[in-house]
């Protein structure tokens, strides 16, 4: 299996999850995977961070409109910071410092 396809099912995986969750734990549930795609950021693990955040992105999600409110505005703030710096725009220019020192520190080991 490829590394796309392995991504696109989590991306899927993480809607899906969201998705069926009860209107209580819908919140929670969003409030985890964007604590670790923060987690997946500082490991250098880009491929993992944005597949979570296409999940996070699918319009199944985005419309839980009561559950993306009870996330709270700290949350919200932190994956909006992750969209920008994974957004394709400018040829992902904001996220080139953080790929180049992931690059570096492989070299280093």
């Amino acid at each position: 299996m490829l590394l796309k396809d392995v991504l696109l099912q989590l991306s899927y995986w993480v809607a899906t999850v969201v998705v069926q969750g009860e209107q209580g734990t819908c919140s929670s549930r969003i409030q985890l995977f964007i604590r670790l795609a923060r987690k997946l950021r500082k490991q250098n693990d880009f491929n993992g961070m944005l597949a979570i955040l296409a999940g996070l992105g699918n319009v199944a999600v985005q419309r839980l409109k009561k559950a993306w409110t009870a996330v709270g505005a700290k949350y919200r703030d932190k994956f909006n910071d992750m969209n920008d710096l994974m957004s394709p725009h400018r040829g992902m220019f904001q996220a080139q410092p953080y790929f180049l020192t992931s690059i570096f520190a492989l070299w280093r080991v």
